[in-house]
């Protein structure tokens, strides 16, 4: 664990394709309901593989709050994502889904727990205490589990990288 867990503090990380299948869109909009006094940085790394989508989500973070900030990455090789993921507390999907999830078990090598959507092989993430595996449904719930993870207290986090890790 190389970074702090500051209650109200959030980074965030994707590490995947720029692509609509991705709803990379969604993870944005989903940040505009974060509690005001919550600070959010989603790292969004990856190939864009989809020129216009991309536009798309560039414009929708020009929306956000002053207390969100997204900054999109192009690909890096293994040890640079490694130092990402080593600054980041969550890793954030909110895919339409996945047949694995390569990047969510890179994730859990990482020893980073992950806000996923339920599109994916991984579920019952919470019973495990490795992060959350969500339904699309509803922008409140989603809202409301990353503010929750904002407020989890530095050793709870810990707790959910060392289990993440023996995942």
């Amino acid at each position: 664990v190389n970074i702090r867990k500051e209650a109200k503090g959030l980074n965030l990380i994707y590490a995947g394709r720029i692509h609509p299948i991705k709803n990379i869109h969604y993870m944005i909009s989903v940040l505009n309901h974060i509690d005001a006094c919550i600070n959010v940085d989603l790292t969004i790394v990856g190939p864009i593989e989809d020129q216009k989508y991309f536009a798309k989500c560039l414009s929708l973070t020009k929306k956000l709050p002053n207390n969100i900030s997204v900054n999109f990455i192009n690909e890096l090789s293994g040890e640079e994502l490694s130092y990402y993921y080593s600054k980041s507390h969550f890793f954030y999907s909110l895919t339409l889904g996945e047949n694995f999830g390569h990047s969510i078990f890179e994730s859990f090598v990482h020893s980073r727990p992950v806000i996923i959507s339920n599109k994916t092989p991984w579920r019952e993430l919470n019973s495990k205490n490795i992060g959350w595996d969500l339904s699309l449904e509803t922008i409140e719930s989603i809202s409301q589990t990353i503010n929750l993870a904002a407020e989890l207290e530095e050793e709870d986090w810990i707790e959910m990288c060392k289990k993440s890790r023996l995942f």
